[in-house]
């Protein structure tokens, strides 16, 4: 009964989150105590969470969202080693900076860019993310930061590859 209770609340989700306007889809998500947050739904994709996604969709948010690499601490990272003078040996500040969230790691990667959630759905092969994304208007040609489409990511002989064609 539960099990069924819980399947019935998904497909009403799923089915709401398609025909609400962008303010009920928000008030939606905050009765769901889910706050509409760019990195939140990154999070919903890589959960694989659709009944989420196609509610921030629906709520308005960006189906072209980048997406980055967080922040790392890097409390041995090679390049980084103090020297003798207590200051880094070597610093590329393009990967590596001074560590400000007080964490035990001097240093910490910078946040990288990858490049879109389509990138990030697709890379963990989530069919109905993909449609949804695709279907708010994602862009399927987008680089990312490795010069791939989304569908260089996929084998032709799925059905992900098919939605990106």
């Amino acid at each position: 009964m539960i099990v069924t209770r819980a399947l019935l609340a998904t497909l009403l989700l799923a089915f709401m989150g398609c025909q609400q306007s962008p303010e009920q889809a928000r008030q939606q998500l905050g009765r769901l105590d889910i706050q509409f947050d760019s990195e939140v739904f990154i999070d919903s994709i890589r959960r694989g969470d659709d009944v989420v996604v196609k509610l921030f969709l629906a709520a308005g948010m960006d189906p072209n969202t980048e997406y980055y690499f967080g922040w790392i601490p890097c409390p041995e990272c090679p390049l980084v080693y103090p020297s003798e003078y207590g200051e880094p040996d070597y610093l590329d500040p393009l990967y590596i900076e001074p560590s400000t969230d007080g964490s035990a790691a001097p240093y910490r990667s910078r946040k990288q860019k990858f490049g879109t959630v389509l990138h990030l759905a697709v890379s963990n092969q989530d069919t109905s993310i993909v449609k949804a994304l695709l279907d708010a208007g994602a862009d399927a040609t987008v680089r990312d930061s490795f010069g791939k489409r989304p569908i260089d990511y996929v084998d032709e002989q799925t059905e992900v590859y098919d939605l990106l064609r």
